[in-house]
């Protein structure tokens, strides 16, 4: 399930707009991350 949610922040007298996008099960970006870095280092990580 994907979460998200849209925070308004005041950063310098200036509102920035800031969309969260988040899952409740990060298993899967966890491993395609690990396939595409995993000669390189930074699986290591």
């Amino acid at each position: 399930m994907i979460k998200e949610r849209i925070d308004i922040e005041n950063i310098d007298g200036q509102l920035f707009q800031i969309k969260i996008v988040d899952t409740d099960n990060s298993k899967s970006a966890s491993f395609t991350h690990y396939l595409h870095n995993h000669k390189n280092g930074v699986s290591q990580f």
